[in-house]
């Protein structure tokens, strides 16, 4: 309980061999606790100060209410009178050293901040703080078992440490102050344009796309943070911001390591750039890391990992990258939903280790583990990456088809096609052998890239 510790229990020697002093308390450590059952611990210090609202001034509000309701019990001083002279001395030795303001504060917002006692009583006026030497007193006449009133009646009334004398007065109560009209609504901000540029993340979410806005875009993990201002904000996926006096949009990924404000992105003439906003795990642009708080060109199709880099399998980092968005193709008469038109397939990937090849009819085709790929692959096979390998394109009249390496440890193979230029996308040619997660023990999974007939 020393987190509840306040001038008060130091200056009455309320501590017992169950709460030891706060270091550095000079009165607390010059006079030990008294052995004759005056120490106490402070939930009985803060119940006995409580406990005598309840018992004399709740009831006199009550009884009060019954001829005028509109008034309040106001507390204009208190006085403290101890029963035993090491009480006293110790009152004698905190009277030097400090004043009772802070006492105050805390009666009024610890043991007396009950609502049925707000609600009768008024403190505003509470000024004086009394604590005054006890005076001697005749020792008390053995009790008759003849007598009830000299009988104890109580454990309380035996261990009686103090008298609490208070000055009151029945005051009006205040009017409430009018409850404000809240101020017109803001109109609506009008939405960000978007620009022609996309941003690709893939996290625990899988992969998803947003078309980035024409200006300012903030990246991180939903949570709750402080704002540059002092403010704090519930950080929503696609809610509208205020960054540096821009407005700003907010995308939300999902990872351990993200702070939540991590990455800003803003899109111009020039092309994309993107800032590491001074976050805990950094940001890392095809291994490389963000210097915080300074703009940095982000090239089309190259992976930026938020919260640690690729390398890092324990960090688990989202990736993220921008690209071109696709413009919108009109609908032909073929593929209307009355008359749905065929899809003729672009290119076959027959597996090496046999079995049903698998048609390639739309572009990008995704491979991987995840189950939203366009070819999942077998859980067992655990070194391909959820998110693995991407068919981009194809160049019929060149005879070579566009591919793209998403592993995180760059597990695959492609003829003779460095891993570095597989990272960034590379044209290779039809009938090469493509190996995914290969590694020592595990065969990964190849199949052969081949045209369409």
């Amino acid at each position: 309980m020393n987190q509840y510790w306040t001038p008060l229990a130091r200056v009455l020697g309320l501590y017992g061999d169950k709460e030891p002093a706060p270091a550095g308390g000079d009165a607390g450590a010059a006079a030990k606790a008294p052995a004759d059952g005056l120490s106490t611990h402070w939930p009985e210090l803060f119940e006995a100060f409580r406990q005598h609202a309840l018992d004399e001034w709740l009831p006199a509000c009550k009884r009060h209410a019954e001829i005028n309701a509109q008034d309040v019990l106001a507390l204009q001083a208190l006085t403290i009178t101890p029963c035993d002279p090491q009480i006293a001395a110790q009152l004698a030795l905190w009277q030097q050293e400090g004043d009772a303001s802070a006492l105050i504060r805390w009666l009024v917002g610890g043991p007396w901040n009950l609502p049925e006692v707000v609600r009768c009583m008024d403190f505003s006026g509470f000024e004086g703080l009394t604590i005054q030497a006890p005076e001697t007193a005749p020792a008390p006449e053995s009790a008759s078992r003849f007598d009830w009133r000299q009988q104890p009646q109580t454990p309380r009334a035996q261990k009686r440490l103090w008298v609490l004398e208070a000055r009151t007065a029945w005051i009006e109560r205040a009017e409430e102050p009018p409850t404000p009209t809240p101020p017109p609504a803001p109109p609506p901000e009008a939405p960000q344009a978007e620009s022609d540029w996309q941003l690709v993340v893939s996290d625990a979410n899988a992969i998803r796309h947003w078309r980035l806005p024409n200006g300012l875009c903030l990246v991180g993990q939903e949570k709750t943070v402080r704002m540059p201002d002092g403010t704090r904000q519930a950080l929503k996926d696609q809610m509208p911001l205020v960054w540096e006096g821009q407005d700003a949009r907010y995308a939300a990924v999902h990872g351990t390591l993200v702070s939540g404000l991590h990455l800003a992105i803003r899109t111009g003439a020039d092309g994309v750039e993107c800032q590491d906003l001074d976050s805990t795990n950094g940001t890392y642009l095809a291994d490389r890391k963000l210097e915080s708080h300074r703009w940095t060109a982000w090239p089309a199709n190259v992976q930026l990992h938020v919260g640690g880099p690729a390398s890092d399998l324990r960090s688990q980092a989202p990736s993220l990258e921008v690209s071109r968005a696709r413009a919108g193709q009109p609908i032909s008469l073929e593929a209307t939903p009355l008359r749905q038109g065929t899809e003729t397939p672009l290119l076959s990937l027959q597996p090496t280790a046999g079995g049903d090849p698998i048609a390639v009819t739309r572009l990008p085709f995704l491979i991987g583990r995840d189950p939203r790929c366009d070819w999942v692959i077998a859980p067992e096979h655990a070194m391909v990456s959820r998110q693995h390998f991407v068919i981009e394109a194809v160049d019929r009249t060149a005879h070579r088809i566009r591919v793209r390496d998403l592993s995180s440890q760059g597990l695959t193979g492609c003829a003779d096609t460095p891993s570095s230029a597989l990272k960034t996308g590379a044209w290779v040619g039809a009938g090469v052998t493509v190996v995914l997660g290969a590694s020592d023990p595990n065969p990964g999974v190849s199949f052969e890239l081949r045209w369409a007939a």
